[in-house]
């Protein structure tokens, strides 16, 4: 059972093809550099603060928190994105780090960092409602 269901994972990825795979190094050099300029603002502006953050080839998130460490992961797709997309999940993730839920009380430190996250992230994932 245990190589059926790896089988079965393997075959998926490899239908969905690489992770991101129009990104080139050129992309995360560009990326780098707005993260390392606006990750310190909003940390500042939030008084959140992450513990590191890596950029990395992600096909399902545009980021992640590791909410022991308060590591975040930005989604190399954001290289090429608008800076409020960019912010917007760099604030999400930071969020993470006191709240390591999506529940009411995250939401209500989303709302008090960017009032208009929902309208933001439905922008972002292309959704017509503001489901969450």
């Amino acid at each position: 059972m245990f190589k059926i269901v790896i089988g079965r994972q393997v075959t998926r990825r490899r239908r969905r093809g690489p992770a991101c795979p129009q990104y080139t190094e050129e992309h995360r050099a560009i990326l780098k550099a707005r993260v390392e300029e606006r990750l310190p603002i909003i940390e500042a502006q939030t008084g959140l603060k992450a513990n590191g953050c890596t950029i990395r080839r992600m096909d399902t998130r545009w980021g992640s928190c590791n909410t022991r460490t308060h590591h975040i992961n930005l989604s190399l797709m954001l290289a090429d994105k608008p800076d409020k997309w960019l912010d917007y999940v760099i604030v999400h993730e930071l969020a993470h780090t006191v709240v390591p839920n999506h529940g009411p009380e995250f939401k209500a430190l989303m709302d008090r960092i960017i009032p208009d996250w929902r309208a933001i992230r439905k922008e972002m994932n292309g959704r017509t409602s503001a489901n969450f």
